[in-house]
């Protein structure tokens, strides 16, 4: 279970890292709607 957690770490980075491009992402588009 370790192991596996340690394989898929660099992969879970890359999630969140691209959970937040998006929702920052999302939030600046609707800044640019406000405007």
């Amino acid at each position: 279970m370790l192991r596996l957690w340690v394989i898929n770490r660099p992969l879970l980075k890359f999630y969140i890292g691209d959970f937040i491009h998006r929702v920052t992402h999302g939030f600046a588009l609707i800044d640019i709607a406000c405007l």
